[in-house]
């Protein structure tokens, strides 16, 4: 099975600027909370599949 390194290609994550903190700006990182970005769930699953994680 291949390294946790191999799956970071699905997530795409979001900007934050430690400057905007407090800020209340869309950059602020106490706006976007636990919130890292986005996964390619499409993309990430047949990456699973490909490597054998049996889905």
């Amino acid at each position: 099975m291949k390294a946790h390194a191999n799956t970071l290609q699905y997530i795409s994550r979001l900007p934050r600027d430690l400057e905007q903190l407090g800020e209340g700006t869309a950059l602020d990182p106490r706006t976007l909370g636990n919130v890292t970005g986005t996964v390619d769930m499409q993309a990430y699953v047949q990456w699973l599949r490909d490597n054998g994680y049996g889905l």
